[in-house]
């Protein structure tokens, strides 16, 4: 693995990694939000499609921070899912 580049600000994280980091999450959570989808129309409970919404809209917006370049990158999920 090559070493991390350091950006100008010396935050030692270039924004390429900082971008596929969002990524990453929004695939993480996207693919928790389908597979709670699943459950839930195998289950019949309602509340559970209420629950399995919360992943969609984390992965919908880490997706979308990511393709419009937005400084949006919460380490307690990424760690959490890690």
């Amino acid at each position: 693995m090559p070493p991390a580049r350091v950006t100008p600000s010396g935050t030692g994280r270039c924004p390429r990694r900082y971008r596929d980091d969002q990524f990453d999450l929004s695939d993480a959570l996207i693919a928790i939000a389908i597979s709670l989808l699943a459950l839930t129309a195998l289950a019949h409970k309602p509340w559970l499609f209420f629950v399995a919404m919360v992943p969609t809209l984390l992965g919908v917006l880490m997706g979308l921070a990511g393709l419009l370049d937005r400084q949006l990158h919460p380490d307690a999920i990424t760690h959490w899912l890690s």
